[in-house]
């Protein structure tokens, strides 16, 4: 009996740790989400500001190649 008693606290005891464990993952899991859900929002930020930037850089070669464009058939 005295076995079966030990033997039953050390499984106790394992399944607490167990338990730990698990919940310490769980909460990594949650956490790593998070993180990768910032990540992913961070990029389709970047590729609004770089869209924009292309944009802006399209409309800047546009207005020196019109400039460009007066000042050759101005002479």
């Amino acid at each position: 009996m005295r076995e079966v008693a030990e033997r039953r606290q050390q499984l106790e005891l394992e399944h607490e740790q167990a338990l730990a464990i698990l919940t310490f993952k769980q909460d990594e899991i949650k956490r790593l989400q998070r993180v990768s859900c910032t990540v992913v929002q961070r990029v389709y930020f970047l590729f609004d500001v770089l869209h924009f930037l292309f944009l802006s850089l399209n409309c800047i070669t546009d207005d020196c190649m019109c400039n460009l464009q007066r000042a050759l058939f101005s002479y």
